[in-house]
């Protein structure tokens, strides 16, 4: 069946200088390694077996990092895409496809860590006829040989501890809720004010995380941001904290922009960091 949130993809232009500010926003940063033959490489923020991946071209010479660099010369840094994790990918796959959605066939992949550990995963991209920024992973590497490619991970100097979600901006909420409905094959709660984010959203719940559409109100927010900067598409990742309060205080005492804080409907307090500090991603803490 289809898990949780596997992953967040952040596209960068530089590595060493993304994962210098990382480390700054108070993530622990590790390199990832290089993707055989695809001209790109990339280093993680381990969470537990979730993570951010900040992807980078290394070679404009091979097609994946040639892609990568226009499309980030084009669009600029921030979220690509997030990953949907598996635990039958053949099986999911063709549940998929029985809901009329187009995939490319199955394919597998591999990177070599710096400390020499080989990871596998097979991976099930969306086809032409379905261009949303999300694809889907079965991991072939156990768990806790995954979790040996970083040192450290959750909780984070910056408190975090895990990914909660991620937000995707949209043009027209009754539309896209429909497709992604028809990709995800689970049900979306009711549309809501999502006053931390901006707009009117619904929300698509796994076990633990949420895929959250977001349509951008009339008044300033991060939504109508992200649509005007880089059109629609995923672009702030929800993350579970320890403490919001202690996240704001990382975030103000190493000069970082937040951008607001405060009580979500529910009650649990929030801050929220501004895309510049985080290579065009937003980010926001939830306790």
């Amino acid at each position: 069946m289809l898990t949780d949130l596997d992953h967040i993809v952040i596209g960068v232009k530089e590595l060493p200088q993304a994962m210098a500010d990382f480390q700054r926003l108070g993530f622990h940063t590790y390199p990832g390694g290089e993707h055989p033959g695809r001209g790109t490489h990339n280093a993680v923020v381990l969470f537990d077996l979730e993570y951010f991946g900040l992807i980078a071209p290394q070679d404009t010479a091979l097609p994946g990092g040639r892609a990568l660099a226009e499309t980030l010369e084009r669009s600029g840094e921030g979220i690509r895409t997030f990953v949907v994790g598996s635990d039958s990918l053949e099986l999911d796959m063709a549940a998929v496809q029985g809901r009329g959605v187009e995939l490319r066939p199955i394919e597998e992949h591999e990177r070599q860590t710096p400390g020499g550990l080989h990871l596998q995963w097979g991976a099930a991209n969306l086809g032409p006829a379905n261009p949303l920024p999300l694809y889907f992973i079965q991991h072939r590497t156990p768990p806790e040989e995954r979790r040996r490619q970083a040192p450290s991970a959750a909780p984070h100097p910056n408190g975090a501890l895990g990914i909660r979600g991620v937000a995707i901006v949209v043009e027209h909420l009754a539309e896209a809720t429909a497709r992604y409905h028809q990709v995800l094959g689970i049900s979306p709660g009711p549309p809501h004010a999502a006053l931390a984010l901006g707009g009117v959203a619904t929300v698509f719940n796994y076990a633990t995380t949420q895929v959250i559409l977001v349509e951008p109100s009339e008044r300033p927010g991060p939504a109508r941001e992200a649509l005007a900067r880089r059109g629609p598409g995923p672009f702030l990742a929800l993350l579970r904290s320890q403490s919001a309060a202690a996240t704001t205080r990382w975030l103000v005492e190493h000069d970082l922009p937040v951008y607001s804080q405060g009580r979500l409907p529910a009650g649990p307090r929030y801050v929220t960091c501004r895309p510049e500090a985080a290579h065009g991603a937003w980010l926001q803490w939830v306790e």
